[in-house]
């Protein structure tokens, strides 16, 4: 009886110990990796689309901005594609960014209508994941580190192909595709096909 005992008050101690504790969360580790401020450095392509946040529609913005390296967006332009205000082209005034050594950050960029909150994720210096976090619209998208000197009419030639999508109000997603070639003087004249469908 008395090893019966013994045997049942240890199992209470081992529960109690087990279950109690001082309630405390313990603090996770920092974050791992080999970024930091200077991985995010030069002049970025973006691309992104979503839902506005006002009118609950479609939304696309593309455009480019350029990391100084120390977490400054020295300057850039996007081009936004709204149900209010249709397009527009804003540039970024001065702005911000914050990269931890893991490749997530933020950016905060200004432009004409406020400030834009975005989440991004570094896969590498030259290419990266993008979330709209601001109250202004759920959005994501990619970027991609470019080489300014590569936009001259030289630097494009060869053969290209082009695929978009359209919305049309009373008619759903309309793809349609182009295959275009340049020419010595940069025109690009194409050979287009398309397919509309309407309900």
């Amino acid at each position: 009886m008395n090893r019966l005992c013994q045997a049942l008050t240890l199992c209470a101690a081992v529960f109690a110990a087990a279950c109690g504790g001082g309630g405390s969360t313990p603090t996770p580790p920092p974050p791992v990796g080999n970024f930091s401020n200077s991985s995010l450095s030069g002049q970025y392509a973006f691309s992104m689309s979503g839902t506005d946040a006002i009118t609950g529609s479609f939304f696309a913005r593309v455009g480019s901005f350029t990391a100084d390296g120390n977490g400054n967006i020295t300057g850039g332009i996007e081009d936004v594609n709204t149900a209010l205000n249709g397009p527009q082209t804003l540039a970024f005034t001065a702005s911000t960014y914050a990269v931890q050594s893991d490749g997530r950050g933020i950016i905060n960029l200004s432009n004409a209508t406020g400030a834009l909150s975005f989440s991004i994720t570094l896969l590498s210096p030259g290419k990266g994941l993008i979330v709209e976090t601001d109250l202004n619209a759920t959005a994501s998208g990619t970027f991609l580190l470019q080489s300014p000197s590569a936009f001259s009419p030289a630097g494009i030639s060869g053969n290209y192909v082009l695929t978009s999508t359209a919305l049309i109000p009373t008619a759903p997603r309309t793809p349609s595709s182009a295959n275009s070639y340049r020419r010595a003087a940069g025109r690009f004249p194409a050979v287009c096909s398309m397919k509309m469908t309407t309900p």
